[in-house]
């Protein structure tokens, strides 16, 4: 796993937990630093936040083993190599892994679609996923929380791909949902659909429930969310919601413009208990993480427009 982030600490301290070799490649930094102090004080916790009986530990004394800043070290006879960090850093990483002659599996847990194109072709098997759940990196307290239920955490790999039967085989046996779906286009193309409220919300300042409750956020998220659907129907993708596949994006934008008693009846449902939070980019936007990816998801509707012949001003200018 390249970098400890939440969605690959929670991969991998699940894997740690089934007894996998699991090694965390890191960057020497300060914020490493302090970290690794926590975690050789305390371990590392995964947690749920609708079961808290339930967690997967990682031993301090175990810290030393798992979490490397060497990448010879890191990649080493892997067997896959999880990739989670932000797309921005996907040439890094690839370099990197070409350096180390990886041939193994790589398995990008990433948003947006087409996220290995840019690589060209790679010397090793290249697994693009969607990743269906939300998990919290609260690094202070040297925990990673899932935030719903764990039957409900799902992974789809792209089923085009021979080893992602085998790699969903081994994160079912973890305790967590994995599958390698043939319509796997058709709900990466969907989770884009929904990742496109991420620029909104960190544009407004604002966290997710009471920006989703006023009409003009709503309205712009229409407009964004319109001109994707425009987009894909001329590409001929038929986006497919994996979590509520009820919920057609025809449908989700006639809710959005819908008046606000029709939104307090339906969506608000899906964001309420979220008050709080923030998207992914919000949050990186608020930390000074930048660039954010921004360019992974409007900009690859605002690509496929001019590639399609499709004008799409509202993501353009978002």
């Amino acid at each position: 796993n390249y970098r400890g982030c939440a969605i690959g600490g929670f991969y991998g301290l699940l894997l740690h937990k089934a007894g996998h070799r699991v090694r965390f490649l890191v960057r020497e930094s300060p914020r490493w630093e302090a970290l690794q102090k926590l975690l050789l004080e305390k371990g590392w916790h995964l947690g749920c936040s609708a079961e808290p009986s339930w967690e997967a530990v990682m031993q301090p004394k175990d810290v030393p083993d798992c979490f490397t800043t060497d990448p010879a070290k890191a990649l080493a006879g892997v067997d896959y190599v999880l990739v989670a960090t932000k797309r921005t850093e996907n040439m890094a990483v690839h370099e990197k892994l070409m350096r180390h002659n990886i041939t193994c599996p790589v398995v990008f847990l990433q948003n947006g679609i087409n996220i290995c194109k840019p690589l060209g072709e790679v010397p090793y098997q290249a697994i693009e996923t969607v990743v269906l759940f939300n998990a919290v990196n609260d690094m202070e307290a040297g925990k990673i929380i899932l935030t719903q239920e764990r039957s409900d955490a799902k992974l789809i790999l792209d089923a085009k791909q021979p080893a992602s039967a085998e790699l969903a085989e081994i994160l079912n046996n973890t305790g967590v949902v994995a599958k390698a779906d043939p319509e796997f286009a058709a709900i990466q193309s969907g989770k884009l659909r929904v990742n496109l409220i991420n620029a909104v919300n960190a544009l407004s300042g604002m966290t997710i429930e009471p920006m989703m409750g006023q009409a003009g956020y709503r309205l712009v998220l229409a407009e964004i969310v319109s001109e994707a659907m425009a987009v894909f129907n001329r590409a001929g993708i038929h986006p497919k919601d994996a979590r509520t596949p009820y919920l057609t994006g025809e449908m989700y934008i006639w809710l959005l413009r819908a008046p606000q008693w029709v939104y307090h009846r339906t969506l608000a449902r899906q964001v309420r208990g979220r008050g709080k939070g923030r998207t992914s980019m919000a949050q990186d936007l608020i930390a000074g993480r930048v660039p954010t990816e921004i360019d992974f998801l409007n900009g690859e509707i605002a690509r496929m427009g001019k590639e399609y012949g499709i004008p799409t001003p509202a993501n353009d200018k978002i």
